[in-house]
């Protein structure tokens, strides 16, 4: 994505690929439970990510359980986000 190449690339140029965390994400429409976005296998491997910094609900593993999280103090009791799940930068 020309988007997420240039974020990389300013990142790198100011020297912050040290300093904010990046998780690049795996387009699976099969596995996506809203066809797309994947999250990569490695983010839950154990010893990678400490299970507390993990909310429950991101642990779906796709780009829809993100959304969801995120927009979970606006949604109706068991609505689900019901917008296109594109991938931040």
């Amino acid at each position: 994505c020309p988007w997420c190449h240039r974020v990389k690339s300013a990142m790198a140029l100011l020297e912050l690929e040290d300093d904010i965390s990046v998780t690049t994400l795996i387009d699976d429409a099969e596995k996506a439970s809203k066809g797309g976005w994947i999250l990569p296998d490695e983010v839950y491997v154990a010893g990678s990510v400490d299970d507390a910094d993990i909310a429950s609900e991101l642990r779906t593993g796709d780009l829809a359980g993100v959304y969801n999280y995120c927009y979970r103090d606006s949604l109706e009791e068991g609505e689900r986000y019901a917008g296109r799940c594109t991938a931040p930068c």
